[in-house]
């Protein structure tokens, strides 16, 4: 019978304070075990141990790992061999030889892998193990997960318009979660004349954004009950994960060439030999060379709390760059709103911003000769204003015609 919160609670506080209960606790916990409930019964030992702070001797005792002796007697128990997928091993050390020259054959069994890769304790999968090659990871870590978001603006929305939770092993969620925020972004497709097949361009290159999801997936605190999440808005794309950076990174360090330091050493270890991720901390960089070769914003990186972000951006007109400008709050909104609606009239610009015809006239033409907008459409009633494409980044004109110099980088 599951024992509820507030009765384990009660047990924890008279173990803690009564010996002869502590006794008694132990006697139930046998004749729960001998009666086949062995929920309760690893539950009442388990409430004993830590109450009495009595595990790690226990552990030694009985020379065996604690963290396995915690498990053991954990809800699920310990995970066994039957609990790994024999073909994602398979499928890893195929990649694992293509990619790195792995030394195992393909046909090695399963317990050589784990062996080589250090993935066994005690002959039990490690942590690492089931996240790597497990049937089903999240019945021992339940937070090892990757939440993905789509909004259609620039902030959170209640409730989120479009949600996906993916599970499976890291290779799996790095790969899933990789192909949804791709499949959420404007794309451009080129003529034959430039290659044998029409290339297709991204607002964000696909490499850039599976950089971040693999770097959230390996180096989050898997001991946090928090899972990773990843939120698509219509300027930006935020990779969020619990952990912080190892010291002596720092946010700054990441935007220079930097040793590289695991937080999870033996999943990193894996991830590498599949070619998921490089061992020299060139990570952040090849995020920040890419995005600005796409002449977008170099990424944010954000160490808040527990927490460790990075901001991809989707275009350049981030709030950074739009300081920049002498341009007007209504007009910074109207930047916005183009990010959000891609397109505007005059007589749209009147009822959103409840301005006169005049007004709106000169904020356009104003955005206009700025660069951060662009006119289109035949005249009179067929005009409307997008958000420029490749606008020049440098010396622009502000406010009614005074200079506003861009911030430099961007």
């Amino acid at each position: 019978m599951p024992l509820t919160r507030d009765f384990r609670e009660t047990v924890m506080a008279r173990v803690k304070s009564d010996p002869a209960f502590r006794g008694e606790l132990i006697v139930e916990a046998t004749n729960a075990f001998l009666m086949g409930d062995m929920e309760t019964g690893k539950a009442l030992l388990r409430d004993y141990l830590n109450a009495t702070e009595s595990i790690a001797d226990i552990a030694r005792e009985l020379q065996v790992n604690e963290k396995s002796l915690r498990r053991m007697l954990g809800p699920k128990g310990n995970p066994t061999l039957d609990d790994l997928d024999d073909r994602a091993v398979a499928n890893f050390v195929r990649l694992a030889r293509s990619e790195r020259q792995f030394p195992l054959p393909e046909t090695a069994p399963m317990a050589a892998v784990l062996t080589h890769l250090h993935l066994l304790c005690e002959g039990q999968p490690t942590n690492a193990a089931l996240l790597l090659f497990g049937r089903d990871p999240q019945r021992f870590l339940p937070s090892a997960e990757v939440r993905c978001m789509h909004f259609h603006g620039t902030e959170i929305q209640r409730p989120v318009p479009f949600y996906r939770i993916f599970k499976g092993n890291v290779f799996e969620q790095v790969d899933m979660a990789t192909d949804f925020v791709v499949s959420k972004l404007n794309r451009s497709v080129g003529t034959r004349a430039e290659s044998s097949q029409a290339p297709v361009r991204y607002e964000i290159l696909p490499d850039v954004i599976r950089e971040a999801v693999v770097n959230a997936v390996a180096h989050r605190d898997y001991a946090s009950a928090g899972a990773v999440q990843v939120s698509v808005f219509v300027d930006r794309v935020e990779v969020w994960n619990p952990g912080i950076l190892p010291a002596p990174l720092t946010t700054e360090s990441l935007r220079h060439p930097h040793r590289s330091i695991a937080r999870n050493p033996r999943l990193c270890e894996a991830l590498f030999l599949a070619r998921y991720i490089e061992k020299y901390g060139t990570g952040t960089l090849l995020m920040i060379r890419e995005s600005l070769a796409h002449n977008l914003p170099e990424p944010d990186f954000v160490q808040r709390g527990g927490e460790f972000t990075i901001t991809l951006w989707r275009d350049w007109l981030t709030d950074a760059v739009l300081t920049g400008y002498s341009i007007n709050e209504r007009e910074r909104k109207a930047v916005k709103f183009l990010k959000i609606h891609e397109t505007i009239t005059n007589s749209q610009y009147q009822k959103e911003f409840l301005v006169a015809k005049r007004t709106a006239s000169l904020d356009l033409a104003e955005l206009v000769a700025v660069g951060l907008i662009e006119k289109a459409g035949s005249t009179g009633k067929g005009v409307y204003y997008r958000l420029a494409k490749g606008a020049t980044k440098g010396q622009q004109r502000g406010k009614r015609g005074n200079d506003a110099t861009m911030p430099k980088g961007q």
